[in-house]
């Protein structure tokens, strides 16, 4: 096993270990899982969320994928921070 492949394990088993994690985004090659897996995007916003053991699940059958641990309040503010924007586009009729 290459170092490389030892240090993600390592960073997935830390991540399975720490209670207080409870939901993880999924990264790959610093591109984010999308919700329910389906492709991949940049942007945090647009990334799924997933409980830690369904991302650590996803992560340890993977080569590269990692799991993320989510701070909760931080999310919700980059969420509400998107929904502001998009609500402010809305074409009113």
């Amino acid at each position: 096993m290459k170092r490389h492949e030892r240090s993600r394990i390592s960073r997935i088993n830390k991540v399975e270990q720490d209670a207080k994690v409870k939901y993880c985004y999924i990264i790959k090659a610093g591109w984010y899982y999308r919700e329910h897996s389906c492709g991949y995007t940049e942007h945090v916003t647009e990334a799924g969320v997933y409980r830690k053991e369904v991302a650590i699940k996803i992560c340890k059958l993977c080569i590269i994928e990692e799991p993320i641990p989510i701070n909760a309040q931080k999310h919700n503010q980059q969420i509400i921070k998107q929904i502001t924007a998009l609500a402010s586009r809305i074409i009113k009729q």
